[in-house]
This record gives C-alpha cells, structure tokens and sequence, in this order.
C-alpha cells in the first residue's frame, strides 16, 4: 500500500509491519536498511562482489525487511506509527520510532542476558579486551525530563588508541528497541541514550575519555522520553513544504520533499530528494544548488557519470547528455531524539534512453543528525548512509572515470575562486587534490564576510577506502567516487550485491581545522569499543 506525499509515494505501515528489523542482519544479497558493511572483491571480469555472506535473522516480517517488532498507535489520516510511536509524522511522513516507550516486542529473545559480550561499533570489528573500570567521564551532559525507571544492564566504553571528545557511540542494542533510555555514570550524570530503528543501533555522546581508558555507565529504562535534541519537521517553503533538520531552532539541513527550481533551469536538471541548503551553527549557507553553470549539481547528491547499462552509457549525473536521471521515489519515514533526527529517503536511478525509461538503480539514504554538544554547537554533524541495488537483473557498470558518485556543491559566493580553499586529510589542496585519494576532505572560505565551510568523511567500510578525489579547478564543487583511475577504475554494481557507502559530513565556522578533522574522523573511522554487561 501507498498513499502519496504531494507527488512522491509514502508507503503506509499495516500493523505488524516493521521498518527496520530490531537486531536483524540483513544479508549481502539483499538491501539492508541498516549499517552493515560488506566486505567487497573484484572477480577476473572487474565487477564488485559481496565477499561475506550474512544470515539473516529475527522473527515477523513487514515491508520487506525480516525482524521482531510491532507497531501499535496510529498518525494522522489513520497511518500507523513505526515501532509504537504515538507522535505524528509532521506533513504526513511517517514518524519512525514516534516517541511512545510504551511498544511490545515479539518475534525476538534480547540478547546479552548473563554476561559481558563484545559489541562491534559503526567502525568495524573489534577485538580489543578491558579489564576493570577506567576514569569517568567529565563534561555537562545532564539532562531532564526523564525519570529513572528500569535498571537494564551496565555499558563498558574503551576509548581505544584515541582521547575522545563528544564522540558519538553507536553500537547494536536490540534491548532498546521500544524505550526510552539514559545513561548515568558513576557520579551520577545523566545522558541520553537512544535507539534508531533506522539504523538498527543505540547512540550516545561519550563527552569526555582518555586514550587507553575506560568508562563505566548504567543504563536506565525511563518512564518517559528526554526532550529531543535533534528534531525533523516537514515546513512550508519557497517550493512548497520540505523537510527540516534542526538542532534546537537551529536549521541544519534542508531535505528537498518537492522540486524547488528556484534559478528556472530546465526540466532535464530539476529533481528532488537531496540535501540543500546546507548551514553552519553561524547560520551559513555552504551549499549551492541549480547553479547556472552547473544546474545538474544539488547541494549534496549522488549519481553516477560515464556508465554502461545494457550495453549502452548511460550519464546520471549530467542532464544534458539526456540519458539518465535520479528521482526521489518515496519517503519511509522520519525521525526526532534526544540524540539524534534523520530520514529515510528512497531514490531511482533512470535510463531514460528509452520510452519508458528504466530503473537501473534503486538507493536508500538514510540520513542521521547527531547532536553532539549541549548548548551552543561548534559544529553540526550527521550521517549519510547509502544502499545501492540494481532494479532488476541487469548490472550496471561504473567505467573508469575522474569523477561521479557522491557530489559536493560549495556555496555560489565560492564562484570566486580567490574566496575558497581545498584541505584533504593527505595536505592536498586545489592545486595538488584532484585524482587523489583522502580520507576527508574540507571547502571552506568567505560567505558574507565570514568563513565556514564543511568536510566530508570516506568511512574505511567504502568499497575502495580512501576513495578517489575530483576536485574542480575553478568552480566549488568535487566529489568521492570509487571508479577513478587512481582508486582502482572500472567496476560493477551486480545484481544481489549492493553497493553500500558511508560518509559522514562536519559543518562548521571558520576556516578548516585539520586537527580537529583528523579527531572526529577517528572517531568515525575507529571508534571506541563497547560491551554489554548485566
């Protein structure tokens, strides 16, 4: 069943339905909804194989995903709210994880009952071991309006290799699934704790843990949810009502929900389903959309450039060559938290060589918003997320070339190229970037008389890590693509072996600093290790 958003589909939830399996594993021949990195080969032929075969697992399943859950409580219009939520998706997207703590689970036995266990974070597997309770962490993170409830277990935090400084922690808790939840250490400091059935995790803020410490936390069931940090709120603007990401007032990013073609480009370029604008916590603008010398460019988007589909090329990314495009399908849902707010947005990816035009390519973005800091935040952070699969049985194949894949469009003050900078994680710059390969890369400069900017992290899970760099010589726009020459060249998306990525992007004022890009990227790419304990 569909009901549709303006003229996008939103699929409408039966009861039992489940959008994201609480501790599921999805298998690498199928999406998966959740971060669960592959481990990708090239056979004899060049084309991109799923090395690791994952079993899935848990008990009903709904919408195409296996998994225990329920759904209980319905929103607007008569639409069910995922996994128990009784608030309403604003502008009628569905509310995932909607804010009732009141939710059964069945289908699934919660793990982790008598004794300690591992937990494997958003950075890959870990092996490391702690023994005993290492400093407390320091840092404001008190918060309110949760009462204490249920005492569920004890968290054990190894920082690792790295000091942390409000690192966000992500690890697998199916026991969350459902409640509302804090942390409290040992001096008595609350700080939320949240799960996401979009991402399948529990997140918290580790505020403050020494390289080689531990820290030792309870975690509390509440009888109500803590106050949202992060919120997602669909509102009217200059195209119509589009999706809102905020921290606090604060806007961090807008969603396009409805095709805003504001500089009147022509139909071939115009789309939704992408991030633009873009703000820094000043309230800048870092992005740029329909610019005219590039209209086919949106803010933060993602498609592919010299491709061949059954035996012909198709370009995503160029809407002059008249070949393919990327569409916003459908929105799955949305969601607010102590810790963070997100969405989750379904592309197609055309060749519209032919009449009817074909789907080559179906992509989930889910897209996460941390907050990080309590009061004023020196920089926005949040997730992006993709899964990509072909539509149907046909491969697509990504042929070597400087740029494609995830694109990055810098401010329209940056038009100037006097007034923008390059940093990479390798000391790259514009002059010396393009062709490279970086773990992160920074554009930042002059917009209104101030400086800010943004970077983008390339998670070690991305097929080919450190993926390649096109860095344009005068205009403000690159991109991280796997099919440059240096990264490796040509390969293929097959059909039952998705292409996941995973990057996260850093919004900040001033100008890039490589120290603090360096520190938030460890914690990206190595974060701190987690265990359970009863």
């Amino acid at each position: 069943m569909a009901w549709r958003y303006r003229d996008v589909p939103v699929p409408v939830w039966v009861s039992g339905a489940v959008l994201v399996a609480s501790g599921a594993i999805a298998s690498c021949s199928s999406p998966a909804p959740v971060s669960t990195p592959c481990t990708y080969v090239e056979d004899a032929n060049g084309n991109l194989v799923c090395a690791e075969e994952q079993s899935s697992q848990g008990g009903a399943s709904g919408n195409g995903v296996s998994g225990p859950s329920a759904t209980s409580g319905m929103g607007m219009g008569g639409i069910p709210m995922v996994d128990g939520g009784s608030a309403t998706g604003t502008g009628g997207i569905p509310m995932v994880d909607g804010g009732s703590t009141s939710s059964t689970t069945t289908g699934g036995t919660p793990s982790g009952v008598g004794g300690s266990s591992t937990v494997t974070t958003d950075g890959g597997q870990v092996t490391a071991t702690t023994d005993g309770q290492g400093p407390t962490t320091t840092g404001s993170a008190t918060t309110t309006g949760g009462t204490e409830g249920n005492r569920l277990g004890t968290l054990r935090v190894s920082a690792g290799e790295f000091d942390r400084d409000h690192t966000i922690v992500s690890f697998s808790y199916p026991e969350g699934q459902g409640k509302a939840m804090s942390l409290t250490d040992s001096q008595g400091t609350e700080i939320p704790l949240q799960y996401s059935s979009a991402t399948g995790k529990a997140t918290f803020i580790l505020t403050s843990l020494a390289a080689g410490q531990t820290a030792e936390y309870t975690i509390n069931e509440l009888a109500q949810a803590l106050p949202a940090g992060v919120t997602a709120t669909v509102e009217p603007d200059t195209a119509g009502d589009q999706l809102f990401l905020r921290q606090g007032d604060s806007k961090v990013f807008r969603w396009t929900l409805v095709e805003d073609n504001f500089r009147g480009a022509q139909p071939r370029d115009v789309r939704a389903g992408y991030i633009f604008p873009l703000y820094t916590p000043g309230g800048l603008n870092v992005a740029d959309d329909y610019q005219v010398d590039h209209p086919h460019m949106h803010g933060i988007w993602s498609a592919w450039t010299l491709t061949t589909f059954r035996n012909h090329k198709v370009d995503f990314w160029n809407g002059y060559d008249n070949s393919g495009r990327v569409d916003l399908a459908n929105m799955e849902g949305i969601w607010s938290g102590p810790v963070s707010g997100g969405l989750i947005a379904n592309l197609v990816h055309s060749d519209i060589t032919t009449n009817p035009s074909v789907a080559a390519l179906n992509e989930k973005w889910i897209v996460t918003v941390y907050k990080t800091h309590d009061g004023a935040a020196p920089y926005y952070v949040f997730d992006v997320d993709s899964t990509q699969e072909t539509a149907g049985q046909d491969p697509l194949v990504l042929e070597t070339y400087h740029y494609g894949g995830f694109g990055y469009r810098g401010s329209e003050q940056w038009q100037d190229p006097s007034k923008v900078q390059f940093l990479t994680s390798e000391g790259h710059n514009r002059s010396n970037g393009d062709g490279q390969r970086a773990r992160w890369v920074a554009q930042f400069g002059t917009i209104d008389g101030q400086v800010a900017g943004y970077a983008a992290f390339d998670h070690p899970t991305n097929f080919r890590h450190p993926q390649g760099l096109r860095i344009h010589p005068t205009n403000p726009y690159w991109s991280f693509t796997a099919c440059t020459q240096s990264a490796g060249g040509r390969f293929s998306i097959e059909p039952g072996s998705p292409y996941k990525s995973l990057y996260r992007i850093v919004a900040f004022d001033g100008a890039a600093d490589a120290n603090l890009l360096n520190r938030l990227w460890n914690d990206f790419g190595s974060p701190p290790m987690v265990e359970i304990l009863p």
